[in-house]
């Protein structure tokens, strides 16, 4: 993600990456919503999640 983020946004963009937490054990987003497809960088093992990017 990082590198594909410095690769598009010109350097003059960049002032950082924002995630709303590490694991998605850990976010309020899924029982709040009711869903399953709220990744973070993790998922509930903090095993790496994949990372969909639509280009």
């Amino acid at each position: 993600m990082v590198k594909t983020y410095r690769q598009l946004v010109p350097k003059a963009q960049q002032h950082g990456i924002t995630t709303w937490n590490v694991g998605d054990a850990d976010s309020w987003l899924r029982s709040y919503y009711k869903r399953k497809d709220w990744p973070l960088l993790f998922d509930d093992n903090y095993q790496k999640n994949p990372l969909i990017m639509d280009l």
